[in-house]
């Protein structure tokens, strides 16, 4: 038997905040045939698509809830640990492609069949953690009933905020993002790190980090710098195909630019986009690599630091990817061009009566 934690509140009154308990944790096909040996149980951390099989009963709870939310006017907002809408701007299926399923934590996408059944079962509105990151996702199912799937980003993660949900009426909410940059005493434990540094370099460890990080003069570029050694260290050889990796990674965006020889089509967007090629030799394949996880970690949060201009240059070597006759590539552009332009997730307005979401700018 599960234990389920799942509760209603009303906090404030007319509002309902509804806690989904979506760990399942599954029992392993060989057990130890000791009694309460934890290892007999699989983790939680796939989410809804184990809630599916192994807390259907939730489903009809949940209908329960919302229809009486409805009737008593109440506004319900849902919240749990898990995603329920895809988290990767839709950009999963080219992911699985290119990285392999079993990468890039793609086993703890929900199956679209959760938003489908939780957004019929009444939920409009759901709040996520469990990934670290600043996402929106939308699901619209074919009796029209559409779901938001808002995922919180981390205070320990690049890149560190909160969201902040204001109800203006029944049908009319907005959130907003807080960015958390300047943090009191981020520095306090450096020491130790420089101790933890000078240890890796006597034993010539292969994977020392890069101890400029202890330079960061907040906890924005701690985090940045933070998701950066990542991305280098672990990220990289843990993720990426060995052979697509080594094909872009060293090139300069000059190079991924022209990589199909194409030169009068690259010049005619050159001219439309305001650019010059002299602007493609500051950065690499790592750049756009780094760039796409802050992308992916933060979403819209990351555009002010990668900046308007490089977007615009990451763009037209997508367009370039694209006519590739390498498979890889043209994936690459695709799951890139779509973790660049996700759902508004920054600032934002959601109107629930005609299921619109709309970006505020400030």
């Amino acid at each position: 038997m599960l234990p389920d934690a799942s509760y209603l509140v009303e906090p404030v009154k007319g509002v309902w905040l509804l806690a989904i308990d979506a760990n399942a944790y599954v029992p392993n096909q060989k057990l130890s045939g000791l009694p309460n040996d934890p290892h007999d149980f699989s983790g939680a951390s796939i989410g809804y698509n184990n809630v599916l099989i192994y807390k259907s009963h939730l489903i009809n709870w949940i209908k329960k809830v919302s229809a009486a939310a409805k009737e008593k006017g109440k506004f319900l907002i849902a919240f749990s640990h898990y995603p329920m809408v895809d988290f990767n701007d839709d950009a999963s299926p080219e992911m699985k492609l290119l990285f392999g399923s079993n990468k890039m934590q793609l086993s703890r996408v929900p199956n679209e069949e959760v938003a489908q059944l939780f957004a019929d079962a009444g939920i409009q509105i759901h709040f996520g953690g469990h990934m670290h990151i600043n996402d929106t996702g939308v699901r619209t199912t074919e009796k029209g009933n559409t779901l938001f799937n808002i995922q919180t980003p981390s205070l320990a993660a690049y890149m560190p905020a909160y969201k902040i949900l204001t109800i203006n009426s029944n049908d009319a909410i907005e959130v907003e993002t807080v960015v958390v940059n300047k943090v009191p005493k981020f520095n306090s434990l450096f020491s130790f790190y420089k101790e933890e540094y000078t240890h890796l370099q006597n034993i010539k460890s292969p994977d020392i980090w890069n101890k400029d990080i202890l330079k960061a003069k907040d906890y924005e570029e701690f985090t940045n710098w933070h998701l950066k050694e990542l991305v280098r260290l672990r990220f990289l050889p843990e993720d990426f195909p060995v052979a697509f990796l080594e094909s872009i990674v060293k090139l300069s965006g000059k190079d991924l630019l022209q990589i199909n020889k194409n030169t009068s089509a690259v010049e005619k967007q050159l001219v439309t986009n305001n650019l010059e090629i002299k602007d493609f030799e500051s950065w690499t394949g790592f750049d756009m690599i780094f760039d796409f996880y802050r992308l992916k970690n933060a979403d819209e949060l990351a555009i002010p630091a990668i900046g308007s201009k490089r977007l615009k240059q990451y763009e037209m070597v997508c367009k370039q990817l694209e006519k590739s006759s390498d498979e890889k590539l043209i994936l690459w552009s695709k799951i890139f061009q779509k973790t660049s332009s996700g759902k508004p997730s920054n600032d934002f307005k959601l109107n629930l009566k005609t299921n619109q979401i709309e970006r505020l700018n400030h």
